[in-house]
Order: structure tokens, then C-alpha cells, then sequence
């Protein structure tokens, strides 16, 4: 019972307690939902114990007082937590990976090219806690609906490696860069076990691969031309990563993994007005969300908006190795403009 208890007021108290921490909810709304969370806990505490008395149930009586005394621990529990996170003193677990190699890759017929990941310890051997996931933080960006939408996208730094032609010939250029980029961004995240201190550092999981892709002549990406492909590859970083500490960066990996770095470069985008939306299924089949979101954009009096700084954009949120092509996930985003 006492389990039971914990899971469900976990469940419903961290939930809550996650969007009343959030910046990107408006504080009268944190206030209210806060009040909300704690007045649907206490109600059900002291109803559970009402009944019990007046029915003579000691069993309800001794629920609701746990229920009660359980609402109370895991409200200053997670208020000790959040005060902790603030400070940097505590992190909370998420997964971690154990590296290994350079990349293993399973390309589009297509764009996206994975490293050799599996659930276990950090590169440094030892499991560690990030607090900070970018897809969870900010959910607008990397976790859109299965279906066209308009979002404004600001400035997002990243380690970027340019390159052109096919991306799924094997130990070519783009598998090349994918082995860069996952060595530099690496190096970063586990530097606070070096002698480099970054100012502003905090411990955060490594965000998704990402790729802006082109071809000659601009506009929207011919899938069947794989071979005229212009592209960026890239994983975004945390705005902490000046420039001096990119060039740490790449230095040390380039000595620690013996790979050549000098191709990663600090690049900062900003998409600005886009339509996305989340694809499901196979890299081939993506012109078809992309004729969605062209449909979408007719409907509401706009268009795309290709230049040679406003890229077709992809991010990649399923290893190919470990699911089914039907349940590939990738967010498309296209840039727009209002027409006319």
C-alpha cells in the first residue's frame, strides 16, 4: 500500500511540480496551479480520513492520515530539490550512455548517421547525473505534434561540421563529421572532470543529432538527388560554450580520439519564424509531412522561405539501429515568411 501511495503521489506531484518550475509558464499560472496541486491533496487526504471515521473503517482513517503525511514529504522533498538544483548542489538522474567507437551508421537511404550508444555509464566510466535535457526543457522545439505548426525559433548555438554529397556512403564525409561532432560535444559535457573550468557550466544531457541540408540552386531538398546535398550536421550546446572553450574542445578531443577536428566550428542559428512538425516513419517518406506542411502554410497565407542561411532543418529523435522504420522520429522544420 505504502508503494502504491508513493507512485501516485509522485506521479501526480512531480508532474505538477515540473511545469510550476518551469520559466516558460507564466508565474500567476504557477501560483494557481501550485494551489490547485496542494488543495487536490489535501482534499483527498482529509476526505479518505472523513469517510473512514464515519463509516468506522480504521483502514480508511490510517490511508488518509499516510496520504496526508505523504503529501506534506513529498511537497518539501521536491521544494528541497528544486531550492538544491538552484545552487547546482543536486541534479537530478536521467539515462546516461556509455561511447564507444566512432559511429555506427544507418544512413536515409537518407540523412542521419548515429554514434555507437547504449544505456550504461558516461565516456568517463563512471554514471553521473544531467539535470538539463534540452528535448524535455524545451518540448516546443524537439517534441512537436504529428501535425504542422507555426513556432518561432530563437538563436541556438551548436558544433556544426559543413560538408557536401551523399551522406550514407560508408566512411564518407558526413560519417566522418557525425565521428567529429559526437567527439567534440562529448569533450564538452564531460569537461568538469578536466582541469578546463567553464564559467556557468551545469551537467546536462547531450541533445539530439540535427543536420540543414541544401542543394544547388536553393529551395526545397530533392530526396532523390542525395548526392548534390550541401549540409551542416550538427548538436547544439549550451550557452555557456564561449570560444575559447570550443577551442579546448576540439583540441583535446582531437588528442584524446587521435581524429581530426579542425573541420567542427562553433556555428549559432537563428531559424526565426518556421513551420515544423513531427515525421513518423521512414527518412523516405518524409515529403509527405513536407507536403502537409506546405498545405499548411497555403491555408494560412504563407511560404517557405529557403536562403542560403535558412536551411530545410532536421532533428533526429530515434536511433535507426534500435527501432522500427515506421517508428522513426524526425522533426522537420521549414522556414517561412508571410506571402505577398
Amino acid at each position: 500500500m505504502d508503494d502504491l501511495l508513493e507512485f501516485l503521489l509522485g506521479f501526480v506531484v512531480d508532474g505538477a511540480m515540473d511545469a510550476v518550475d518551469s520559466p516558460r509558464v507564466p508565474l500567476w499560472a504557477r501560483i494557481g496551479l501550485g494551489a490547485l496541486l496542494l488543495a487536490f491533496l489535501l482534499g483527498i487526504s482529509f476526505l479518505v480520513i472523513w469517510v473512514g471515521l464515519r463509516t468506522g473503517r480504521w483502514g480508511l482513517i490510517v490511508l488518509g492520515v499516510l496520504f496526508l503525511a505523504g503529501t506534506a514529504v513529498l511537497m518539501v522533498h521536491k521544494l528541497r530539490r528544486r531550492k538544491k538544483r538552484e545552487s547546482h548542489q543536486e541534479r537530478p538522474p536521467v539515462r546516461t550512455f556509455r561511447t564507444g567507437g566512432f559511429p555506427a551508421c544507418n544512413g536515409r537511404g537518407g540523412m542521419v548517421c548515429w554514434p555507437y550508444q547504449t544505456p550504461g555509464d558516461t565516456p568517463g566510466g563512471q554514471e553521473d547525473s544531467m539535470p538539463f535535457d534540452f528535448k524535455k526543457e524545451y518540448r516546443e522545439f524537439y517534441l512537436p505534434n504529428n501535425a504542422p505548426e507555426i513556432v518561432t525559433v530563437p538563436a541556438m548555438r551548436y558544433v556544426a561540421v559543413r560538408g557536401e554529397g551523399d551522406p550514407n556512403v560508408p566512411g564518407g564525409a558526413y560519417q566522418q563529421a557525425i565521428g567529429v561532432l559526437y567527439a567534440v560535444a562529448y569533450t564538452l559535457k564531460m569537461s568538469y572532470k578536466t582541469d578546463h573550468a567553464i564559467p556557468g557550466f551545469f551537467q546536462y544531457v547531450v541533445p539530439p543529432l540535427e543536420g540543414f541540408w541544401q542543394q544547388a540552386g536553393g529551395g526545397a531538398v530533392d530526396y532523390s538527388r542525395k548526392d548534390a546535398f550541401r549540409w551542416i550536421s550538427a548538436i547544439r550546446l549550451p550557452d555557456f560554450v564561449g570560444e575559447a572553450d570550443f577551442a579546448w574542445a576540439v583540441e583535446t578531443a582531437a588528442k584524446k580520439k587521435k581524429l581530426d577536428c579542425s573541420a567542427a566550428e562553433l556555428l549559432t542559428v537563428e531559424e526565426g519564424l518556421c513551420v515544423q512538425m513531427l515525421h513518423l516513419g521512414p527518412y523516405d517518406t518524409e515529403p509527405e509531412s513536407v507536403a502537409r506542411m506546405e498545405a499548411y502554410l497555403r491555408e494560412g497565407g504563407y511560404v517557405t522561405d529557403f536562403t542560403d542561411k535558412r536551411l530545410h532543418h532536421e532533428i533526429y529523435l530515434s536511433d535507426p539501429r534500435k527501432a522500427a522504420p515506421e517508428k522513426w522520429k524526425t522533426v522537420i522544420r521549414h522556414p517561412i515568411r508571410k506571402e505577398g
